[in-house]
This record gives C-alpha cells, sequence and structure tokens, in this order.
C-alpha cells in the first residue's frame, strides 16, 4: 500500500513538495532535493499537484536519461533544454492544478449559506455529496431560505435603462434592437 502522503511537507501551514532525488538519477540531475510549494492549505489539494509534479519529475528524468545527458557532453545541450523546458512547463501547470471536487467541509470552510449560495456552492455540495452529507442542518437551511426579491427578467431591464446607457448613447435604433437581443438571448440560456 502506497503511503497517501509520501512527498508532502507542511510547513507554515502551507504545504510542499519534497523529494530526494534517486540515487539512478543523480547523474544526470545535479540536485539533492526538489522543493515546491504547493500553495495550498488544503491537503486533498496538496495530495493532486503532488502527484502531478511527480509525474513531471518520472517523465523529466526518464527524458534525461534517454537521451543520455551528462554535464560534459555539449551535443545534448539543446535537447537536455528542451526536456527542462517541459518539466518546468509541466510543473508550473502541476501547482497550478485545481480539483473540481473537494470534500464538504473545505469546500463551504468560511463561508456564510447567502455567500455559499450566492458562488454556486450548493450545486457542487450536492453533486460531490452523492446523498452522503452529515451536515443535514446546513441543507434544510439552505432549503428555506426565501427566493431573491427580484427576478432576472427586472435586472435586465434595470441594467439596460441605468448601467449599459453609456453604450448605448451612440448607436441606432436598429443597433440598439440588436444590442439587446443578444444580451437578451444570454439572459435567456
Amino acid at each position: 500500500m502506497r503511503h497517501e502522503d509520501r512527498y508532502l511537507w507542511r510547513r507554515g501551514g502551507n504545504w510542499h513538495y519534497l523529494r530526494r532525488v534517486p540515487v539512478r538519477f543523480r547523474a544526470f540531475d545535479p540536485r539533492p532535493y526538489i522543493r515546491l510549494s504547493l500553495k495550498t492549505r488544503s491537503i486533498v489539494l496538496a495530495r493532486e499537484r503532488r502527484d502531478a509534479i511527480d509525474e513531471a519529475n518520472n517523465v523529466y528524468w526518464a527524458g534525461l536519461v534517454d537521451i543520455g545527458v551528462n554535464g560534459s557532453d555539449r551535443l545534448n545541450d539543446r535537447p537536455r533544454r528542451a526536456v527542462q523546458e517541459r518539466y518546468e512547463a509541466s510543473t508550473l501547470r502541476a501547482v497550478s492544478l485545481n480539483i473540481k471536487e473537494a470534500p464538504l467541509n473545505e469546500m463551504l470552510l468560511g463561508l456564510t449559506v447567502s455567500e455559499a449560495l450566492g458562488q454556486g456552492r450548493l450545486a457542487a455540495l450536492n453533486e460531490s455529496a452523492g446523498g452522503d452529507i452529515h451536515d443535514r442542518n446546513f441543507l434544510n437551511s439552505v432549503k428555506t431560505c426565501s427566493p431573491p426579491p427580484a427576478k432576472l427578467s427586472e435586472a435586465f431591464e434595470l441594467y439596460c435603462e441605468k448601467i449599459a446607457i453609456k453604450d448605448l448613447v451612440h448607436k441606432s435604433h436598429e443597433q440598439r434592437m440588436h444590442w439587446r437581443k443578444s444580451k437578451l438571448r444570454s439572459v435567456s440560456n
């Protein structure tokens, strides 16, 4: 069984990727350790990013071995740079990796009910929980919230008449109708 928190190190509340370069790759990679901030406080997100970075490291080392890189061979400088650039790009992608589903307590951490509803977290909550929600009181309070005081059509009219008036000042009647039709199509979808 693999250790689920391998190569993860917590420092100051943030998670970091820390891995010793394997002995068989030290001839190709001079770094003794790979240290990289995962830029998250979430262990779930840190594990996802760690997996992506670990894969990038394995591909990087395999690429170095494949082209037979050593420190004194100048002929292999261009392939080594290409492998290095791919590695840096994949590491950067891994650190910026986001998770679509997070545990319930992490999705709602620090949010009020109205903020959770406003950010569309209720749909994610229902989908990711799969009916196994521990906090039924939260769902009951969300279900009993009153509907919003204004309808979307009223908000659209307010937008057209008050907010977007500067966009319509120099337009002809036909241009205004076309502008309104395209915005109304967006609202109706």
